[in-house]
């Protein structure tokens, strides 16, 4: 699911009807207008801790956070497991 909710967040479920909903925030409200992400860069949550994993901003980027007034978006790499 690549919708991107107002939060900023991509959609990771849906409610029973269908709708999207961002399962960290619980945020109900898709975003107006789909970013640009061309030339955007995103940065796993723990980059920094653990991590150093950076990619292109892609909204199916596993929990994925538009962050417009930040040079990074973020991310979850997977590096501290999926469970």
């Amino acid at each position: 699911m690549d919708v991107l909710m107002k939060c900023g967040h991509t959609a990771q479920g849906q409610f029973d009807d269908g709708s999207p909903v961002c399962a960290i925030c619980l945020c109900e409200e898709v975003a107006d207008v789909k970013p640009v992400l061309d030339g955007r860069r995103a940065r796993c949550s723990y980059f920094g801790l653990k991590c150093h994993s950076e990619s292109q901003s892609k909204d199916t980027l596993p929990f994925f956070k538009f962050q417009p007034s930040s040079e990074y978006d973020t991310y979850y790499c997977g590096c501290y497991g999926w469970d």
